[in-house]
């Protein structure tokens, strides 16, 4: 994951779920294995509905595929 890449946390308890990459898509990598290699690596395109990993959390979060838009509304006048 490349430093452009925004992780999107989990509401409830903070943990860092999912990056979403500068080109839309979302990047989900999980778990260890002997070789450095995480052993689930994901691109997804399209919104996704997941458990947070964390052990005590494990609340669903519903990810847009489209990131919600700050201050959609500021300066209009309807």
């Amino acid at each position: 994951m490349s430093n452009q890449d925004q992780f999107i946390k989990c509401p409830y308890c903070g943990k860092r779920l999912i990056a979403r990459m500068k080109n839309g898509l979302l990047h989900f990598a999980f778990g260890k294995s002997k070789n450095k290699t995480a052993p689930v690596d994901m691109f997804i395109q399209g919104s996704v509905k997941m458990r947070c990993t964390r052990a005590s959390c494990k609340k669903w979060i519903v990810i847009s595929y489209f990131p919600e838009m700050e201050n959609k509304n500021e300066g209009e006048n309807i």
